[in-house]
């Protein structure tokens, strides 16, 4: 890559194997070239082929400083936050890079691969340019089709490194069918790149979020750990916005609402066509029809699983009564979604009613229920068909019905031979309904079947002329003179049925696969329908609000705005409003017109500021993800990247202090943040001394109020030396200052009458302007149970900095009390120095313990100070 330092990697440590489950594994491959990143993704379950439409072009320098003290910049900031979120959105088991990729981004890669069980490895560039076989691939869609030839024809300019990845992904593949063992360049796939794909499918990153795990983590987006046994205890209360919004009721929507929030939406456009479905849902004159939406998409099957399986021959009884239920579910979904009242005319409401033909599911329906008798085939569990779907079907089913007549007999005369030969005690010991039967058995034809227990006392089975044929632990299977006859004469009659159904199956089969990707995007409308639908549900109870979003505003605007997961642990929550007014996106003098976009927030410990901080920026989130938000109104300007540096994930493993951790954060988050961008920081520079900590958050609070593209910005600290007039004033422009507010009784000393319920302060947990100037620090320590002594200890040392006084100077005198105390303690040493033990080798080992005792508790100190005195 240009201007970046190439990886130096051992690639035997990460050569390919070519063995690897391919029934489950999942491939992501990434190939990064000057400024152009290409990624694809193979599931080799269901044979999709993901891949980007065109390259991702990267477009932000990261500045470092490496051990040579030469600084060098890479695009690897960006790049870590493409592949984060690829990979958070398919849970690969395999990921393939090439060569080129930037050192920081394959260190990353790895640590991620390592936390999700993947298997990384890396390729040589030559296996990223075998693309010759690629203009040969063909798909059964032709949109498909001309989509990838339209790919395939921009691969010298758009689509060069996507391409690329296309080509390693399916040399591998093909390397894997041939055999388990390493190939060589030369080796070939002699299956043919056309036996690896069904589908093919884009990765949408255009007009999306871009997300770092940082901003994830912070924000409790996702469920980063399993509940522990108390947090099962708190009942209605979600510890992520997963949880929280997760009501889906297929397994194909829960994993498109990960990739939803994965990939939270720009497009303003996009945003508000989710909007439309959710106000559709939750109006009052739907309810009914709501509360029928929910009930038949939680039945419907999975039709990718049932496609698949139709494809590639290997459907069972339970792929058609699954097709037969998605059907009949999907077409009274089908009349439920047209009796929405939707006065939009585009979004997925119109767009299933335009591209979902219900005439041809009501056929395709019509068609099944005709041909398989689904009610006799759950009886028997084995796929039956209709007796006048096929005119000979019917024919040798008469005729196989007049062998059964004709076994019965033979079976009856079999049984009574047998019964005629045996004793009636033998018969008493028998019990068995029956000791024979006769069955017919593909390519040995009608056997007579016997049961073990009557080899022990039947002697004549050598007379009877009986051949056996086979045994179990239960049953001896004979051949006889009577079998034989009916094997040459209805032998093949089953062997006819059993064709003549499956041809009828397999015609039936190719009928729906005409259909086929109908079916598939229907379910992909109903996934999307599952994620409405529970959206919805949490909208309505938890009474959100539709955003008035705009693409042009660098503001936020929320009255009485609520944190989305902490009200769902109380009774009640305390709204605050977020006013923010940047002014409009691309305007440079923002500052000279009153504008501020940087805010700074201050207050007691526990007063809610990092509450507050997570507050706004997961509402920012939701608003992006196309849900209503907790708030009352709300004007909110889009951002392209939330950035945080709130939350630390520390690792013993990642062997950095915290501060080396949370400097990364922000130097991410500067590096990536542009005008549109939303920054949350919450105490940045509490993990290094007392000066360096203030002296770099009030470097970069000046610094982004300097920058003509600032980005949105709040940011939290108790640093209140900052507020000084020579330091961070309160009119510095661009900048605006708030504070948690509390109520504090004027006639009452707070750090001596601390009760565990908050006797003389009182937290109002609410936004207003201004500066706090006291964190109350010790009070909050106090409450927390700290001891006394310590935070009497803590209170005087502060008193001494208010009140501006040298503390090494003020606590380096000795004072009486000191004095006395060093006094004591040197009669002490003096006394058990002069204790002449010599003297006392008679003296009981009891004895000598009480005067040690009294020695060092002092009071054997007169004592014998008079003796060193008479010496």
């Amino acid at each position: 890559m240009a201007d970046s330092t190439t990886t130096q990697i051992n690639m035997d440590q990460y050569s390919i194997d070519y063995s690897f489950d391919s029934e489950n594994t999942v491939i992501l491959c990434l190939e990064v070239m000057n400024k152009n990143l290409g990624a694809s993704i193979l599931h080799c379950s269901s044979k999709t082929l993901r891949i980007l439409p065109q390259d991702y072009t990267l477009n932000i320098k990261y500045q470092t400083n490496e051990s040579t003290q030469q600084t060098s910049t890479s695009y690897s900031a960006e790049i870590n936050l493409i592949i984060g979120q690829l990979l958070r959105d398919v849970t690969p088991t395999l990921c393939v890079v090439s060569s080129r990729l930037d050192e920081r981004s394959f260190e990353y890669l790895n640590i991620k691969c390592k936390d999700l069980d993947c298997k990384l490895e890396l390729q040589s560039n030559q296996y990223f340019k075998k693309i010759g076989e690629l203009t040969t691939l063909e798909f059964e869609n032709k949109e498909q089709n001309f989509l990838f030839q339209n790919l395939i024809a921009k691969k010298d300019k758009e689509t060069k490194c996507t391409i690329c990845t296309v080509s390693c992904i399916l040399y591998l593949y093909n390397q894997h069918l041939i055999s388990d063992e390493p190939f060589g360049e030369e080796s070939e796939a002699s299956n043919g790149i056309g036996n690896v794909i069904n589908t093919l499918s884009i990765i949408d990153i255009k007009d999306k979020m871009l997300l770092d795990d940082d901003t994830l983590f912070s924000l409790q987006i996702f469920p980063f750990n399993q509940r522990m046994g108390c947090d099962k205890t708190i009942s209605g209360g979600y510890f992520s916005l997963f949880e929280l919004l997760d009501h889906t009721s297929t397994t194909y929507g829960k994993s498109l609402l990960k990739s939803w929030l994965t990939f939270p939406l720009t497009n303003l456009d996009q945003i508000k066509k989710r909007y439309s479905i959710i106000r559709i849902l939750i109006d009052d004159q739907n309810g009914l029809l709501f509360d029928e939406l929910m009930k038949y998409v939680k039945q419907c099957p999975d039709t990718f699983v049932i496609v698949n399986q139709l494809k590639e021959g290997k459907e069972t009884l339970s792929t058609w009564l699954n097709l037969e239920k998605f059907l009949t579910k999907g077409v009274e979904l089908y009349q439920i979604i047209s009796s929405f009242k939707n006065n939009e005319t585009d979004n997925l409401i119109t767009k299933i009613r335009s591209t979902i033909d219900n005439k041809m599911l009501y056929r395709m329906l019509n068609t099944i229920q005709t041909v398989i008798d689904f009610e006799l085939s759950k009886e028997v569990k084995k796929i039956i068909i209709f007796n006048n779907v096929n005119e000979r079907l019917e024919e040798l089913r008469m005729i196989a019905c007049h062998i059964e007549d004709l076994i019965a007999q033979e079976s009856n005369v079999t049984e009574n031979v047998i019964l005629d030969v045996l004793t009636q005690d033998q018969r008493n010991k028998i019990t068995f309904d029956r000791l024979t039967n006769v069955l017919f058995i593909p390519e040995l034809g009608f056997l007579t079947e016997v049961k073990v227990v009557v080899e022990g006392c039947f002697s004549a089975f050598n007379g009877l002329g009986w051949e056996e044929m086979l045994r179990t632990e239960t049953d001896i299977y004979f051949k006889t003179s009577q079998t034989e006859t009916l094997t040459e004469k209805y032998g093949n009659i089953y062997t006819m049925i059993s064709d003549l159904e499956i041809e009828i199956l397999y015609k039936l089969k190719q009928k729906i696969l005409v259909d086929s990707q109908q079916l598939c995007l229907y379910f992909e409308y109903i996934g999307q329908l599952d994620i409405y639908q529970s959206f919805a549900k949490v909208c309505k109870e938890g009474n959100y609000i539709e955003p008035e979003l705009s693409n042009d505003d660098c503001s936020l605007h929320i009255i009485q705005s609520r944190h989305p997961l902490y009200e769902t642990f109380v009774d009640h929550y305390i709204p605050n409003d977020i006013i923010f007014d940047g002014g409009k996106i691309g305007e440079t003098q923002w500052k000279e017109h009153g504008k501020e976009r940087v805010q700074i927030l201050t207050g007691p410990n526990s007063s809610g500021k990092s509450v507050y901080l997570t507050q706004i920026g997961l509402i920012v989130y939701m608003a992006q993800i196309g849900c209503f938000i907790p708030a009352v109104k709300a004007k909110i300007g889009l951002v392209d990247r939330i950035l945080t540096r709130i939350r630390t994930q520390e690792s013993i493993s990642r062997l950095e202090s915290s501060f080396q951790l949370d400097s990364k954060q922000m130097a991410n988050a500067l590096a990536l943040s542009t005008e549109k961008s939303l920054l949350l920081v919450d105490e940045f520079g509490k993990g290094t001394d007392i000066v360096d900590g203030p002296a770099l958050f009030g470097a970069i609070i000046l610094y982004l109020a300097d920058k003509r593209d600032c980005p949105r910005t709040i940011a939290c600290t108790h640093f209140h030396e900052l507020f000084n007039p020579d330091v961070l004033t309160a009119d510095i422009p661009g900048i605006c200052h708030y504070r948690t507010e509390i109520l504090q009784s004027d006639n009452i000393n707070i750090i001596d009458n601390i009760t565990e319920h908050n006797v003389g302060i009182t937290f109002l947990f609410t936004i207003k302007k201004g500066i706090s100037t006291n964190s109350l620090g010790i009070y909050c320590a106090k409450i927390c149970g700290m001891k006394q002594e310590i935070v009497e200890r803590a209170t005087q040392l502060s008193k001494r900095l208010d009140e501006g006084l040298d503390i090494s100077d003020e606590f380096e005198r000795i004072d009486a009390k000191d004095v006395e105390a060093f006094v004591n303690k040197q009669n002490v040493i003096k006394a058990f120095l002069s204790w002449d033990l010599d003297l006392e080798s008679n003296t009981s080992s009891d004895i000598l313990k009480k005067k040690l005792q009294n020695i060092l508790s002092g009071e054997a100190v007169p004592m014998a100070l008079n003796q060193i005195e008479e010496l």
